[in-house]
């Protein structure tokens, strides 16, 4: 694992890795002291430091390769999330083996307070994406509420300009978004009579370059 990346960059391997076939995983935070010595045992029991070719390699001859990720964790700057990837070989593996040894995770891949989606988009097709999990969704609607009550408009304004730059707004987190913010403005509007004074759910930021 190279050095801890952030949760976007974290999205953006992840879904790379998924697209490769990597469809398995296991993921868990541990203290960022310990990473290192992960670093080692996973190096030592899944090959996940080998070189493009050498993964293409045992591809071909049947055998399972993985991928590691190493995440910051929003708020605990002394924490790590690992995430290993690895193929569906995997599930083949001899019963004495660290492969099959693995609790693999058979869902598409989640990381911290995300999770990897398919999604219709616009040009009538699908894709993967990302949402926020349903108990962050429901935290951050709990405390919309909260604030849109108040009636405090600078602070509801200050508190949602700071939501739009930590979470990371893909297209399906922005549809999270809208939908929360729509059912905000309404209850502001049944609360205190005036212009909603927060961000409209169609000028969210999105991601450029993913």
């Amino acid at each position: 694992m190279k050095e801890a990346i952030t949760s976007i960059e974290a999205h953006q391997r992840i879904l790379r890795n998924y697209s490769l076939g990597y469809e398995l995983w296991i993921s868990f935070v541990i203290d960022a002291e310990k990473v290192p010595a992960k670093d080692v045992e996973w190096t030592a029991q899944y090959g996940t430091r080998l070189l493009s070719y050498q993964r293409q390699d045992r591809k071909q001859r049947g055998h399972p390769t993985a991928v590691a990720t190493s995440v910051r964790v929003l708020g605990a700057p002394q924490s790590r999330e690992l995430i290993l990837m690895t193929t569906p070989l995997a599930l083949a593996a001899h019963p004495s083996s660290h492969w099959h040894k693995q609790p693999w995770n058979q869902r598409p891949p989640e990381c911290g307070d995300y999770f990897m989606v398919r999604e219709p988009r616009t040009r009538r097709d699908y894709a993967w994406t990302w949402r926020l999990k349903q108990q962050e969704l429901h935290k951050l609607s709990a405390r919309m509420t909260t604030l849109v009550k108040a009636g405090n408009a600078a602070a509801l304004r200050s508190e949602l300009e700071v939501w739009t730059r930590v979470f990371v707004m893909h297209r399906g987190v922005r549809h999270q978004f809208a939908r929360l913010l729509t059912s905000a403005q309404k209850l502001w509007h049944v609360c205190h009579h005036s212009q909603w004074p927060g961000i409209e759910p169609g000028a969210l930021p999105f991601i450029t370059k993913f």
